[in-house]
């Protein structure tokens, strides 16, 4: 089969994994992608073995804002040329949106958006999937629903905007080789994290939707004793325009006593930080299906989550519906050895379910209906 993945940025991790389990079956997959947003520059790659189609018009580096609707009905005329060349020479297209990030009011008003024309320009089968979260689903609503009558099965990640959609929902996955438990543990020395402390590790780029200040203020209703026993480790990049936000979440924490770093790592580094926390935490006010929580379940760790506009439907993990409850979950947590061991083996085997492997399974099968145009029931 011939499979393009369609993403606005490259590595979007996935297209990237989907991708990766396509090639190594047999079949011949390419991911399009922008220039400016992603980390490679416009023109052809080689990752992995997987072709890399980097094309359009870069409205992201270039110092000129191109503001102006004309120039963004060319740039969108430009697209469905390009789009329309790539679509003609493959099977399927498997659409990662939304991707009206620019332009929403003109895929609101106008009807259309431009991977849709040239999907029924050359009359290729697509598979669209939704990775936003709820609150990009109630602000974009009417953009949303027009990009997605394109597809010939729309889908999400997300059981909550699925349902609300009436598309089918399928779960992102994890790499349960590459994310799991090391025996031996690395030593958390050589990442200069002490021994004594039980390391609370929260992942996740600086903005406010992720609520790292949610979980500096559920650790300020902490004893003295408990905040003294931890060491929380931040990982993720600072988005443009939220250093201040960065700054203030870790002022904060630092008038609560507790030990802390904010650092960044690579995806091959990654796997590494996770063998080195005790508690995973995720306190986000909204997300998509968040890759972060499957592989902290993958590695073995506890996990506690406090609930927001996202649905939870892992067994194994620990939920809160306020900050207060969240609190005194994490303190019979940080006090329970015994429990943090029995949630972190049985969150391994939960997270075996979700394997790239099944989920790449799942797309496939999906492909192999749009192109033969059979009926999909949600």
């Amino acid at each position: 089969m011939r499979i393009l993945h369609y993403s606005r940025y490259f590595p979007f991790r996935v297209a990237y994994e989907l991708a990766i389990r396509q090639l190594r079956l047999g079949h011949e997959v390419t991911i399009a992608c922008w220039p400016g947003i992603s980390k490679i520059r416009k023109g052809s790659y080689l990752f992995d073995g997987i072709k890399v189609n980097c094309f359009g018009i870069d409205i992201y580096t270039n110092p000129i804002k191109f503001s102006l609707v004309p120039f963004k009905l060319i740039r969108m005329f430009n697209d469905v040329i390009s789009l329309s060349n790539m679509f003609k020479s493959f099977d399927v297209v498997h659409i990662h949106g939304p991707t009206f990030y620019i332009y929403p009011q003109l895929y609101a008003k106008l009807g259309f958006c431009e991977w849709g024309i040239s999907k029924r320009l050359v009359h290729v089968s697509a598979v669209w999937t939704f990775h936003g979260h709820t609150t990009l689903l109630n602000k974009y609503w009417k953009a949303i629903i027009n990009e997605m009558k394109y597809a010939d099965i729309p889908t999400s990640v997300n059981q909550l905007i699925a349902d609300r959609l009436r598309i089918l929902y399928i779960p992102n996955g994890v790499d349960t080789n590459k994310f799991k438990p090391r025996y031996p543990k690395p030593k958390r020395s050589d990442f200069g994290l002490p021994d004594d402390k039980l390391v609370l590790l929260y992942v996740g780029r600086w903005v406010p939707r992720k609520g790292h200040d949610i979980l500096v203020r559920c650790l300020s209703n902490l004893d003295r004793i408990t905040l003294m026993k931890l060491f929380v480790l931040f990982v993720g990049p600072i988005d443009s325009g939220y250093l201040d936000y960065y700054k203030n979440v870790l002022i904060n924490l630092k008038q609560l006593g507790v030990n802390f770093r904010a650092t960044y790592v690579t995806n091959e580094q990654l796997p590494i930080i996770y063998n080195l926390a005790d508690i995973f935490c995720l306190t986000s006010r909204d997300e998509g299906n968040p890759l972060v929580l499957l592989e902290a379940l993958s590695s073995g760790l506890p996990v506690i989550v406090l609930k927001s506009n996202y649905p939870i439907h892992f067994k194994n993990m620990i939920v809160a519906e306020t900050y207060s409850e969240f609190s005194k979950k994490l303190y019979n947590l940080i006090h329970d050895e015994d429990l943090r061991k029995k949630l972190g083996i049985l969150a391994r085997e939960e997270a075996l379910n979700y394997d790239w492997s099944v989920i790449t399974e799942g797309y496939l099968s999906l492909y192999h209906s749009a192109m033969y145009n059979h009926t999909i029931n949600v």
